[in-house]
């Protein structure tokens, strides 16, 4: 059985036409949720931004230490 019904004219009823999302406040687990997400966002800000720093610093090595780097690495 489907969620319409007809009516006895022959109209299709639909029961969610009148259907209002409730957009009030939100709960205290809204809250909570809210709460969680800010501390989460703020740990990837601070993840990022020391990725940056490290990056920068090794970005600012010179080339030669940079290419003694790959000597040592491949045995030289």
């Amino acid at each position: 059985m489907s969620n319409t019904e007809e009516n006895p004219d022959g109209s299709i009823v639909n029961p969610d036409i009148g259907y209002q999302r409730d957009d009030s406040v939100g709960d205290a687990a809204d809250d909570a949720n809210d709460m969680r997400f800010s501390e989460e966002q703020q740990l990837i800000n601070e993840q990022v931004r020391l990725d940056r720093e490290r990056h920068e610093r090794e970005g600012s090595q010179t080339p030669a230490s940079a290419s003694d780097d790959t000597s040592a690495a491949a045995g030289e």
